[in-house]
């Protein structure tokens, strides 16, 4: 993990249009001080298709040095509730996300397939990733576009919808790791805040647009059930904003109010997911829930979780990469935008970044 500081550090930084470079570790590197390139920072080799591999192998080994102390600052009670809070962070949008898939995708996608997708992604990234504190999981990119690529593949019948995304997937994954490999993830020194300020307005405002059309769909089936989805939302951001204002105010101990900070969202989550299920009228009102199935099993109870790409034709494999090339722009602004911002002038923190490496292990998740 990167310690954040509020003070001086060891290690000097400079701020190159929204990246933090490690100009310490850069001196210390072996390649040409005279080949520095002034917007990213790098070394020509870094920046260059001509070196593949070069912007990998500098991103970890500035990063290897500090793998150790990320494990040694874990054992920490501030650590201890940011794990909790980035698990709820991880979690609620793939529930949310995978709930609109589950109803889009005629039942492909559910639950079991949301939080497995999500578990592999966090714990490769957790062990592997130079930056790990980039959240990797379900996004309303990626769940837009899953279920359009279903409504595209549903019109033929011959046409099976998982292999197709298996194929997707296994040429995305090429797209990914040739884009890390010949260094092609330093053309993000050219977003600048903006992007990242615009990139952050968008997926705050899909969550709204989907809460709303859930609350909608509730209204057509029973005007009792909308009303009981509108006091649960409203319930819920109303108690987290005065939980969270409590922290930041002057009432009670520096104790509690550290805890309203640290937990607020944690205990909106639980008290609002229970309040729905408190016998009598609440729990009559019956409100759109999660279709759960049995653990360890796809939602499709008659499918097994493996998919067989040879279960489609040649031609299809090949349709299949102006879907993969889409998926690849996706991944490379929406995850590299959050590496930045993660890496913003307002967060001093200690240890370097990495982009390369990062964005090659997003091809294998």
């Amino acid at each position: 993990m990167n310690d954040i500081h509020g003070g001086n550090t060891n290690n000097s930084f400079q701020q190159s249009n929204g990246e933090l470079v490690d100009i310490s570790i850069t001196n210390q590197a072996t390649e040409d001080e005279n080949n520095i390139d002034p917007k990213s920072g790098y070394s020509s080799h870094y920046t260059s298709i001509c070196y593949p591999f070069a912007g990998m192998i500098r991103d970890v080994k500035i990063r290897l040095p500090y793998y150790l102390s990320d494990w040694k600052l874990a054992f920490s009670y501030r650590i201890f509730a940011a794990t909790i809070r980035i698990f709820f962070l991880n979690t609620i949008p793939a529930l949310a996300y995978a709930l609109d898939l589950y109803l889009r995708s005629e039942h492909y996608y559910g639950v079991n397939e949301a939080l497995l997708a999500s578990a592999l992604g966090g714990i490769v990234f957790g062990l592997l990733a130079v930056q790990p504190i980039s959240i990797v999981g379900f996004t309303g990119l990626i769940s837009l576009f899953n279920y359009t690529t279903y409504n595209i593949i549903s019109r033929n019948s011959q046409v099976p919808y998982l292999s197709f995304m298996c194929w997707t997937a296994i040429w995305a994954a090429i797209f990914h790791w040739l884009i890390a490999i010949f260094n092609l993830v330093t053309y993000v020194r050219y977003m600048t805040n903006f992007t990242a300020e615009i990139f952050g307005f968008y997926v705050g405002a899909v969550y709204i647009q989907k809460g709303i059309e859930f609350i909608i769909d509730d209204f057509h089936e029973s005007s009792t059930k909308g009303f009981m989805s509108v006091l649960v939302a409203f319930g819920f951001f109303f108690s987290y904003w005065v939980l969270t204002h409590i922290g930041q105010s002057s009432y009670f101990t520096r104790t509690i109010r550290d805890f309203f900070v640290d937990y607020a969202m944690i205990l909106c989550v639980i008290f609002w997911s229970g309040f729905a299920f408190i016998p009598g009228h609440l729990r009559s009102t019956n409100i759109e829930r999660l279709a759960v199935t049995s653990a360890y099993q796809p939602t499709v109870s008659t499918r097994s979780w493996f998919v067989n790409p040879s279960d489609l034709d040649v031609k299809y494999i090949f349709i299949a990469i102006p879907f993969a090339l889409l998926v690849t722009a996706l991944f490379y602004f929406d995850h590299n935008v959050s590496s930045l911002t993660a890496q913003a002038k307002h967060y001093p923190l200690r240890k370097p970044a990495g982009f390369h490496w990062d964005f090659f292990l997003l091809g294998w998740t």
